[in-house]
């Protein structure tokens, strides 16, 4: 038990500069854009694609939250995921903005409040 214990505060206590580094540097500070969204959602790597699902989701909750859109309860995380990133297909003139903008823009026109 003592030794779980030490290894699981070793774990915690890692400095971060031994994980991974990101490939590219971002350049700014900036929010997500929608270009990158749409590149990690219509991805041939898994991860990526389950990121953008996992992303989408954590938004449309909160925007669900916060009444900003009425998705229904049966919605799942897949449509939700679909919506968005059928609306950054279709609207790419809108992919230099945030991507919570877009997302937010693309569920209020699939699941607006009444």
């Amino acid at each position: 038990m003592r030794l779980r214990a030490l290894v699981v505060a070793a774990g915690l206590l890692w400095p971060v500069s031994a994980l991974p580094q990101q490939a590219e540097p971002r350049t700014s500070a900036a929010f997500l854009r929608g270009n990158q969204l749409y590149d990690t959602c219509t991805s041939q790597e898994i991860v990526k694609r389950l990121q953008c699902r996992e992303y989408i989701a954590g938004m449309a909750d909160a925007f669900n939250w916060d009444k900003f859109v009425c998705a229904p309860d049966q919605a799942s995380e897949n449509q939700v995921r679909d919506v968005v990133v059928n609306y950054l297909r279709d609207h790419a003139e809108v992919r230099h903005y945030s991507a919570a903008s877009i997302a937010r823009n693309a569920l209020q026109e699939a699941f607006p409040c009444k």
